[in-house]
């Protein structure tokens, strides 16, 4: 009997047993290949460990097979599962990759502890197994969702110890040293310091978080909207809380030691929503051929294009106590007078923009395209008829700039770097590729300009 290649997927959920471990899977998965004439190597096993199958995007095991079976040739002829709602609890997701995998790539999704026959009343059994695997995931998030409702209208703590406390006896309890800090960043913001002044200010004193990083601008937010400071217990049962502090949540009295008066925490919130009303969210504008270069030389961070300057992303989140910004006009300036000195060391780089002929920028950004084309073929968006189609376009294009670029210059004046980047005519993405091709990043600090680049 001539073996047959199969690829192994093992997914283990929080709520599993431990004879579903991911050996006993695999186990059982050897097993029945052996029976069935399977071999099962080892680089085609994929695992998802404490991972739910509602969705199968937030698995990266699930995905990095499905990418392995869309190469081509075909690298193993079925997946192997210990059950049908190991590969998803979801129906749609079930039914899009199940097709996929079996339609255009000839490729078995086969259960080896649910065993069903080649007829058409297989199809029906199959389809009610997946029914009942959706439904039990449903009904599970359903007995959570409730058991953690009452939980919290108990006051008990629902999740890891915020700030300033510690779980024992599954009771949240302060911790001495840290809730000065919650205090001091109340007293602070209500008297009109900022979220980002004060992380600043916390990192300057050498305050870290449980996990050990660096206080941020949205860390000291999360702790001024926590009703956990003034002894109670917030459950939001409508999903997760992120920064959307309106959202509807269940707050109950806890049975905790509050570390916030009642009164610091009414003045708090009367400036939260204050400032909600006149917020103004910061964005970054790509418009500039800098942009992506430059870092900032006190913290090593991104520093964004906003409103004529360029500022350190990591100061808006308390991260950096550098300085507020540098003016675009004058980093502009300084970094071209730096290319200016160096531009005899690279005028091959510079694109034959004014001859005509097409850049290194424009055979980049095809590449580009070809990969992004990759990419949505591999989140199953595109089908493998656009794919190829897709794939042929743009090679052809690329082959073309190759072949273009290859051929010899005509006779014509070759255009300083900085001549290419003050034309008007060529656009910040071409002028940000060919930066790209030699240059590592721009460094500003409150005393010099400096450009690193590749060697």
């Amino acid at each position: 009997m001539a073996l047959k290649t199969a690829a192994a997927y093992i997914r283990v959920s929080t709520d599993d047993q431990l004879e579903y471990s991911p050996e006993s899977q695999l186990r059982m998965i050897r097993e029945y290949a052996g029976r069935t004439g399977y071999v099962v190597p080892d680089k085609y096993i994929f695992t998802d460990e404490g991972i739910s199958g509602r969705r199968a995007d937030k698995r990266p095991g699930f995905m990095r097979m499905i990418s392995v079976a869309k190469t081509s040739p075909r690298p193993f002829d079925a997946i192997l599962l210990w059950k049908f709602s190991r590969f998803a609890r979801s129906r749609q997701d079930s039914i899009v990759y199940k097709s996929m995998l079996r339609r255009q790539l000839g490729i078995e999704v086969l259960s080896v502890s649910e065993s069903l026959g080649g007829d058409k009343i297989s199809v029906l059994i199959e389809a009610v197994i997946e029914a009942m695997d959706e439904y039990y995931s449903v009904n599970l998030a359903e007995e959570v969702r409730r058991g953690m409702t009452e939980k919290a209208r108990r006051g008990e703590p629902l999740s890891i110890a915020p700030f300033g406390y510690r779980l024992e006896n599954k009771r949240l309890t302060v911790i001495p040293s840290e809730a000065p800090v919650i205090e001091e960043a109340f007293s602070r913001y209500a008297a009109g310091d900022s979220p980002a002044a004060i992380a600043r200010a916390l990192n300057t004193w050498g305050v870290r978080s449980h996990r050990g990083g660096k206080i941020e601008a949205r860390t000291v937010e999360y702790w001024l909207n926590n009703p956990v400071y003034i002894g109670k217990i917030r459950w939001t049962p409508n999903g997760r809380l992120g920064r959307d502090f309106s959202k509807s949540s269940l707050v109950s009295d806890g049975n905790h030691t509050p570390i916030i008066s009642p009164e610091l925490w009414a003045a708090a919130q009367e400036r939260l929503a204050a400032s909600a009303a006149h917020s103004y969210r910061f964005r970054a504008e790509p418009s500039h051929w800098l942009v992506g270069l430059v870092r900032c030389g006190i913290c090593g961070g991104a520093m964004v294009n906003c409103r004529g300057y360029f500022y350190c992303g990591g100061k808006s989140r308390g991260l950096c106590a550098g300085a507020r910004g540098v003016r675009l006009e004058a980093l502009t300036d300084a970094v071209l007078s730096v290319l200016d000195f160096y531009s005899p060391y690279f005028p091959s780089l510079c694109p034959r923009h004014d001859e005509g002929r097409p850049s290194g920028a424009l055979l980049a950004a095809a590449h580009e395209r070809l990969r992004r084309a990759y990419e949505v073929y591999e989140a199953g968006i595109d089908s493998i008829e656009e794919y190829g189609a897709n794939k042929s376009r743009i090679s052809a294009e690329i082959t073309a700039l190759e072949k273009e670029l290859s051929s010899p210059p005509p006779p014509a004046r070759l255009p300083g770097i900085t001549e290419f980047l003050r034309d008007g005519n060529v656009s910040h993405s071409s002028k940000n590729a060919v930066l790209r091709l030699f240059l590592r990043k721009v460094t500003v600090d409150p005393e010099r300009v400096t450009l690193e680049f590749f060697i």
